[in-house]
């Protein structure tokens, strides 16, 4: 291989180009005065490495349409550097929670009102209803007294219900219904002793009713103490204010009948003996 070193290559008449049967090879570094064009590189058939060009592309130098790619073939993409748009369903995959509507997965039904409850209504499935049941207390009051009282003011003793006149009260309370259609239990325990082995009568009456509910009676020795229990359950019938009261008396006027203490005055286990009176409410069933 021959080297040929020349400062200059021109033509015969110094003046047009020079015509190069082959091509050059080098990578151009070096080369000067020459026109950097598309078209005077590629006549000069000099191939440059891509690394040995600085500066900025024309934008004439690209294509006016790149060419598409599907990035089939892209893998371990970073989602944190998706900054906008929107990924279409098909991207992803659908992990929204639904929850099971199959017995035992069922939640509790819309609707419903105060005081109603939940009953069956199909397998796994519950409505609303208003209770069936009744009986739920609407309200309560309850009064006691261990005041000693002595008396001998007699109930009758024969076939006539006790009267309002008849007997002491012992027990006394005011009571206003909530409902009109409730049912009110009234419930009272008096306890007493008796100068002689003689009976006790207790009563029960309403507000100024001459006429008592019921009434129950007790014997009972002088040494000893005993009670008496009376209970009654009545519609309300209104709202109005009433007061429940309880009574008790002798079957005679020869002695006397004693509340909260024996029936020789002797007392015992302080206002722990009491007598008292609870009233309770109820919703009608």
């Amino acid at each position: 291989m021959s080297t040929l070193k020349v400062d200059t290559i021109t033509t015969i008449s110094g003046t047009g180009n020079i015509n190069l049967s082959r091509p050059i090879a080098g990578d151009g570094s070096n080369l000067t005065g020459i026109s950097p064009t598309k078209a005077t590189i590629e006549a000069l058939g000099i191939d440059l490495p891509a690394a040995n060009l600085t500066g900025t592309v024309a934008d004439a130098r690209f294509p006016a349409t790149l060419p598409a790619s599907s990035g089939v073939n892209l893998t371990a993409l970073n989602a944190s550097n998706i900054s906008s748009g929107t990924l279409p369903a098909g991207r992803y995959t659908d992990t929204v929670y639904t929850h099971p509507t199959t017995a035992g997965n069922k939640h509790i039904p819309s609707g419903g009102a105060t005081d109603q409850v939940l009953t069956y209504s199909s397998s796994g499935t519950a409505s609303w209803a208003d209770s069936g049941g009744g009986g739920k207390v609407l309200q309560t009051i309850w009064t006691n007294t261990s005041t000693v009282t002595s008396t001998n003011t007699a109930f009758g003793w024969d076939d006539t219900i006790p009267q309002r006149s008849e007997g002491t009260e012992i027990l006394s309370q005011a009571f206003t219904p909530v409902s009109a259609t409730s049912n009110i239990l009234i419930q009272a325990k008096i306890g007493f002793g008796s100068s002689v082995n003689a009976r006790a009568v207790g009563a029960l009456f309403v507000s100024t009713s001459t006429n008592a509910f019921t009434m129950s009676y007790s014997a009972e020795g002088n040494t000893e103490m005993e009670h008496i229990y009376l209970q009654w359950y009545v519609a309300s019938g209104s709202t109005s204010a009433r007061t429940y009261s309880a009574r008790v008396g002798t079957s005679g006027t020869s002695y006397y009948v004693r509340v909260n203490t024996g029936g020789t005055n002797a007392h015992r286990f302080s206002t722990a003996n009491n007598s008292n009176m609870l009233i309770t409410e109820y919703e009608a069933n």
